[in-house]
């Protein structure tokens, strides 16, 4: 990678040595259009000692790929998150601040001045909601809960959580102009590829939401907290708020049942104020996966090979592969429908019983119940996790857990008749 510095920036005696090291063949300088001169190191160098470059590379392979996760978070220009910025505090102790360029240094700064800011606001919010201002990061922290999710908190205890309107991508299907796609895969094999098909043609004609993003630790914090009663929920769907040491906020969520995520969008419609017509649901598994194709018809939305930098899963060639944990939400690109993580992250739920193939499915976009020898002790999920391998986060790709069933890697994602 190329990288320089102006000449001007050094002092005599370090342009002295820069001097002899031109000389040397080491460095090489330039003077641009402007006419200001530049430094830089010489490509011959590098090639020279390509071996101590490799060994380099392998010594500091860590700290690179931290550094790696932190231009994708400078390019989103939001602040780095505590368990990255925490990260970066330990290579500056350990590397020192000459480590970073000028604009990660403005950049951790920066990052750092937001997380105190945010926790002197936490503070003031502490006080007003009465849980007080005293050990509230130790409290955060216990409680997994970022300043955003004790926000949402304090809007439903004043019962205004009805306010907050999950960001949608509509799909206008109908009568006039459906929605049309072939699902399943025919993809030879002897595992779960067999369960996805026939290929079959499907014709949706009603019109549906989705959410952009898998439901976080964040928009679940409230319902979580909610007593039985409110909830709706029966002592034997009691959700779980287990991140796995991850860290919550923006992650999304894990460890919820089937049963859980029906009993959370059934809340969420009360709590908006929502009618039968407009209600919130978990998808049918036609929706989805017409929705995560993205209007295509290749193995990914964004084509047959996996390549890198694409999803988070075991072998997607993206600096979580080594992590083996959730990444936020919207971390990656969003697939040509505008939704984020349909392929990989976590599992998701799907309204549909267990079907073994598509052998008599449902043409019109419909859920799938018993029908057809459907098993309801089963239910669909969708999308493959970081735990799977990149065949498992095609957009064919089917499983099956039980209602009741929770896991490190299951979670899910709203959807909305409209």
């Amino acid at each position: 990678m190329r990288k320089r510095a102006r000449l001007d920036a050094f002092a005599d005696r370090q342009q002295a040595l820069i001097n002899r090291l031109v000389d040397g063949r080491l460095l090489v300088t330039n003077i641009d259009d402007a006419n200001v001169s530049w430094v830089e190191v010489a490509h011959e160098a590098v090639l020279r000692h390509w071996s101590r470059y490799q060994r380099w590379l392998k010594e500091n392979q860590k700290f690179l790929l931290w550094r790696q996760s932190l231009k994708h978070w400078m390019k989103r220009k939001t602040p780095l998150p505590t368990a990255e910025l925490n990260e970066g505090e330990a290579w500056r102790k350990k590397l020192g601040r000459d480590a970073f360029t000028t604009e990660e240094k403005v950049y951790l700064t920066k990052s750092r001045w937001n997380l105190r800011w945010q926790r002197a606001k936490l503070g003031v919010l502490l006080t007003v909601v009465g849980a007080g201002v005293a050990g509230g990061n130790w409290w955060l922290e216990k409680e997994q809960l970022s300043v955003r999710a004790v926000g949402y908190l304090a809007l439903n205890a004043v019962g205004l959580y009805g306010l907050i309107e999950p960001e949608m991508v509509r799909f206008g299907c109908s009568n006039a102009k459906p929605c049309e796609f072939t699902m399943g895969s025919a993809e030879s094999g002897t595992g779960s590829e067999n369960s996805e098909k026939p290929q079959h043609k499907v014709t949706l004609t009603k019109a549906f939401a989705l959410a952009k993003y898998e439901l976080t630790f964040d928009e679940y914090a409230a319902f979580a907290r909610a007593s039985d009663e409110e909830r709706g929920c029966s002592q034997e769907k009691r959700p779980m708020r287990d991140d796995a040491g991850w860290g919550a906020g923006q992650r999304p969520t894990i460890n919820v049942s089937w049963d859980e995520a029906t009993c959370f969008v059934a809340w969420l419609t009360k709590k908006r104020g929502l009618d039968e017509k407009h209600r919130y649901r978990l998808a049918t598994e036609s929706e989805w996966e017409y929705a995560a194709r993205g209007g295509k018809s290749a193995r990914y939305w964004w084509g047959d090979e996996v390549g890198k930098d694409n999803a988070n899963c075991a072998g997607c060639g993206s600096e979580w592969d080594s992590q083996q944990r959730t990444a936020p939400v919207g971390f990656f690109k969003k697939n040509p429908f505008g939704l984020y993580d349909t392929a990989g992250n976590v599992c998701e739920w799907v309204e549909d019983c267990w079907h073994e193939n598509h052998q008599g499915a449902p043409q019109d976009g419909s859920a799938w119940g018993e029908a057809n020898g459907g098993n309801c002790a089963q239910r669909v999920i969708r999308g493959g996790s970081w735990f799977n391998k990149p065949g498992s986060v095609r957009s064919a790709a089917r499983d099956r857990v039980p209602p009741d069933g929770r896991g490190f890697n299951l979670g899910f994602r709203l959807a909305q008749d409209i």
